[in-house]
């Protein structure tokens, strides 16, 4: 979906296609209450008392909070359904910028948090290959994000690297 020149997708798009009950059903309450409300007013009030005493209950402001009501449900239905935008590759004009990146060694960073997440390594043939052994460390991910994805988005540009 184009939305102001920004590619939205959505997490749960099925939502979307859902989000028109919610506004039915919020119209819907809106038009009870009102009823349910003129009922009791005029049933248990008297009317010159209420009239000095009460804002009058009309239609226009039973539709207009039904409109607010109902806007509000549907955005918080689109919120709901998690959107988001595709990454796109990003490009940083040479010369611009000046990246300093601090590594961490400690054997915590030996941790294999990412193993079904960093990707595989190819082999000769071209074949990806399942590691066999230790894999997808939290330090061979961090040199992965700042080789394959920050490295190739920086040409021309001054990065430099701290281990500690």
């Amino acid at each position: 979906m184009n939305f102001f020149g920004h590619d939205l997708q959505f997490e749960y798009p099925g939502w979307i296609h859902w989000g028109w009950l919610s506004l039915v059903f919020v119209v819907a309450v809106c038009v009870f209450a009102y009823m349910n409300m003129r009922a009791l007013r005029d049933a248990y009030s008297d009317k010159g008392n209420l009239d000095r005493t009460t804002r009058a209950l009309t239609w226009g402001s039973t539709i207009f909070k039904s409109v607010m009501y109902g806007l509000v449900a549907l955005l918080v239905t689109v919120a709901l359904a998690g959107p988001f935008e595709a990454n796109q590759p990003t490009i940083v004009p040479s010369g611009s910028l000046h990246l300093a990146a601090a590594l961490d060694v400690s054997p915590s960073m030996a941790a294999e948090c990412y193993r079904d997440v960093l990707p595989v390594p190819t082999g000769p043939e071209g074949i990806k290959e399942v590691p066999i052994g230790p894999w997808g460390s939290r330090l061979q991910t961090a040199k992965w994000i700042l080789g394959e994805q920050m490295m190739k988005a920086l040409p021309g540009n001054k990065v430099s690297i701290g281990v500690f």
